[in-house]
């Protein structure tokens, strides 16, 4: 199929149908020229949203509140129906990552240690239980962990909350289950404890308190709350001030 191209030169996965209309991404106003049946593909909502609620100057519409990289893979997900979010964003910044070479090094692996060896709680229990419910096999195949940074974490949180606000509903329920992969499967390191608790106080500042994602959050944070699996989150001063916050929906700041 054919693509677009945007003004600099690199193409856009958004199909060349006619007529076009020219979108302005982001503070760098990044000029993207699409046909409006794309939004259509996503859902009327959004659509209706992108065609006749956004700012326009001299013809173009303005959509300040969206960054090129989202943008560009809600492209992708309108054509392909899935989507892709590199790991990493510096390819290169895996090399220096320390390695913590013991079993239980990828939050998954620490909770099927404690699944195996009856350590869990049982309200521990009915949350790991409702994440392999909803998030299947997949969860508990065995694989190295996989070095993830906070940038590939707030692409996933920004797909959702866009598919949320516009009730793309397909783009919701998998933003939300590739997030929740990564985050179970990702190499426990002091990097990405840091990572992770970012991108746990961005949820929290970006959702409602009843929102299923933010519930998600606060039922992980719960789970890995042990000094002797990640001591790194510990020791990282994010922790109390997220806890904190997440102590309203649930979190128990006893476990700390």
């Amino acid at each position: 199929m054919a693509t677009i191209q945007r003004q600099n030169g690199n193409s856009s996965p958004f199909p060349a149908l006619s007529p076009r209309v020219i979108i302005l991404i982001g503070n760098q106003q990044i000029p993207f020229q699409i046909a409006p049946i794309c939004f259509y593909n996503l859902s009327p909502q959004f659509a209706f949203f992108m065609l006749n609620t956004l700012p326009r100057r001299n013809g173009y519409i303005i959509y300040r509140d969206m960054d090129e990289h989202t943008f560009q893979t809600l492209g992708d997900f309108q054509y392909r129906r899935d989507y892709d979010v590199p790991l990493i964003s510096d390819p290169f910044a895996a090399l220096y990552e320390p390695r913590r070479r013991i079993p239980t090094d990828s939050i998954i692996n620490w909770v099927k240690y404690k699944w195996h060896t009856f350590n869990l709680d049982p309200v521990m229990n009915s949350y790991f239980e409702w994440f392999m419910d909803r998030l299947g096999p997949g969860l508990l195949e065995h694989q190295s962990p996989l070095v993830v940074d906070a940038f590939c974490l707030i692409q996933h949180v920004n797909l959702y909350l866009v598919a949320a606000k516009h009730s793309i509903s397909e783009l919701y329920k998998m933003s939300m289950d590739k997030l929740l992969l990564v985050i179970f499967k990702a190499h426990t390191t002091a990097q990405f404890a840091d990572a992770f608790l970012d991108v746990l106080i961005y949820v929290y500042e970006c959702t409602d308190r009843d929102d299923p994602l933010r519930i998600c959050f606060w039922q992980i944070l719960a789970l890995i709350m042990d000094r002797q699996f990640w001591p790194e989150l510990y020791v990282n001063p994010k922790l109390r001030y997220a806890a904190l916050m997440y102590e309203e929906v649930g979190f128990e700041l006893s476990r700390l």
